[in-house]
């Protein structure tokens, strides 16, 4: 397994809420340009699996921003994952596993 974590240091509670979808589809492009250099090894079978995780410093206070933001980046199979403390009532992202990879 290989991981891939495109560590930020956004604050999503800073952001207008009209520019979060922006950034993170901007965060988004740049985690998967690491991963597609990485699918060429994976193809070539030098990988068994590969992940790809955004790391950020706290989780928005909104509960609809961190829909959004969990929502996008696991239709692309992409972990969000943050180092701060959870909104109350909700659970930590689990990995999304990429199409195409075998996780083991």
């Amino acid at each position: 397994m290989f991981v891939i974590i495109e560590i930020k240091g956004t604050d999503w509670d800073a952001i207008p809420a009209d520019r979060v979808m922006r950034n993170l589809r901007r965060h988004l492009r740049q985690l998967q340009a690491y991963l597609d250099t990485a699918i060429e090894d994976m193809e070539a079978g030098r990988r068994e699996g590969i992940v790809g995780a955004l790391l950020y410093p706290g989780r928005p206070a909104s509960a609809e921003t961190l829909a959004v933001i969990e929502t996008v980046a696991g239709a692309q199979a992409m972990q969000v994952t943050s180092t701060g403390a959870s909104l109350p009532g909700t659970i930590p992202t689990g990995y999304f596993q990429r199409p195409g990879c075998k996780i083991s």
